[in-house]
């Protein structure tokens, strides 16, 4: 009798698709919808812990597609680049399963701030897993703590290094390969724009 094994419908997907598993700006990910992360945090005056991590998730987490906002190399004085990448990150973030925030201790990073308090709000409504890290000398640590503490219908530890990060993100990316449903709302975004290109203009 041939041993039976027991695959998941994620498993058999990632046999199924010819893909790479890291997509970084301006490079759209437009297949199925396997897990996903995306990498929110410090960019501009702060190391390159993407680097770090994208390495942690490839190791740990082979199934999970990591949307990466940082570029080897960015012109911040061009305005179509700039324009390219906040469009970019919007649809990705939207993509994603699992947003990962990491606060470096470098940088105030208050466009990433902003982004967690947005994505705090749309997270329960939208079925994502929001992870938030900040190194322990960030600045505003004791700020992003005392307000995921103050959201109450949605618990979010604060957690104090890439390690601990990476380990929450592959416990979401394990619970997710263990199920069988990774559909994000597509119909619902298209339909409001935020895979357009005239997104975002007037």
């Amino acid at each position: 009798m041939e041993p039976t094994t027991t695959t998941t419908a994620a498993a058999v997907a990632v046999e199924d698709v010819k893909t790479k598993f890291i997509y970084e700006c301006p490079d759209d990910y437009e297949g199925i919808n396997l897990p996903s992360v995306f990498l929110a945090g410090g960019i501009t005056g702060c190391p390159d812990w993407q680097s770090e991590m994208k390495t942690k998730l490839r190791e740990g987490c082979p199934e999970l597609l990591i949307f990466n906002p940082r570029r080897a190399t960015f012109d911040v004085t061009d305005e179509s680049a700039f324009d390219t990448q906040v469009r970019w990150e919007e649809r990705h973030l939207y993509r994603a399963h699992v947003i990962l925030f990491w606060f470096p201790k470098e940088t105030v990073c208050p466009i990433t701030l902003f982004e967690l308090g947005k994505w705090m709000a749309l997270a329960p409504l939208e079925g994502k897993e929001i992870i938030v890290g900040c190194h322990p000398e960030y600045t505003r640590r004791r700020d992003v703590k005392l307000q995921l503490d103050l959201y109450y219908e949605y618990n979010v530890p604060v957690y104090s290094s890439i390690e601990e990060v990476f380990a929450e993100t592959k416990k979401c990316c394990d619970r997710y390969l263990d199920g069988d449903d990774y559909r994000v709302k597509e119909e619902k975004y298209e339909s409001e724009g935020c895979y357009s290109d005239d997104y975002g203009q007037e």
